[in-house]
């Protein structure tokens, strides 16, 4: 799979979180639905750090239905640089 940017950016930034559930994953970009059932879409940083339950993983990895924590570029909401999925569906 090929993704699309680097995540570059200010080194010293914090960067945004976002919660929620995967809605699908598309090429390079992760769609979510957030608490609130407003969709988001980010693409994902060339650099970006994929992690399933604390270990490392693939974007593939990350099924439809995960909750997941999607840290975002600062300056960049689209870009995610970090996803980490936190529970498959069906588990709490």
């Amino acid at each position: 799979m090929k993704i699309s940017q680097s995540s570059g950016g200010k080194a010293n930034a914090e960067p945004n979180r976002h919660y929620g559930t995967v809605d699908g994953i598309y090429g390079d970009t992760v769609v979510t639905v957030g608490d609130s059932g407003q969709q988001h879409s980010h693409r994902v940083a060339l650099d970006c750090e994929l992690s399933c339950y604390g270990k490392a993983c693939e974007l593939s990895d990350i099924p439809v239905g995960a909750r997941v924590q999607i840290a975002v570029q600062p300056g960049d909401e689209d870009v995610a640089i970090k996803v980490e999925c936190l529970r498959t569906p069906g588990s709490s």
